[in-house]
């Protein structure tokens, strides 16, 4: 099985990056086109994330930081079952979950703002 080279920082949609070095760790470790089929399927359900999640490799080891706009959110670094008995999907998907949550907290925020604004003017609160 082949996978393609991707360039260096390149954007998979607007929410998810990937660098070289965690490239070269993603191409050792996918073995199947069931799990590179996983790998669109995430990097799809990403593009409307407000979050950016940039994935990383450091020893071996994939991390990520999730980002807002330049602002790191969160850290996350592969767990010794992700690295040593999954493929690396399994941690990509987890970072995924947690933009999800960000992102549902971010606009949960924004939400109760405007309900809260909207019953001081009705003086429900």
């Amino acid at each position: 099985m082949q996978i393609n080279s991707i360039n260096s920082n390149q954007s998979f949609g607007m929410a998810l990056k990937i660098s070289n070095r965690a490239e070269g760790v993603l191409a050792a470790r996918i073995k199947s086109n069931a799990d590179i089929n996983s790998l669109n399927s995430l990097i799809v359900s990403q593009r409307n994330n407000r979050f950016t999640i940039e994935i990383g490799e450091e020893e071996g080891k994939l991390h990520a930081f999730i980002l807002d706009g330049l602002k790191p959110k969160t850290y996350l670094t592969e767990n010794f079952i992700e690295k040593n008995f999954k493929t690396p999907i399994a941690f990509i998907k987890r970072c995924c979950k947690a933009a999800d949550k960000l992102n549902g907290d971010t606009y949960a925020l924004v939400i109760n703002h405007k309900l809260k604004n909207i019953f001081n003017q009705t003086k429900i609160i």
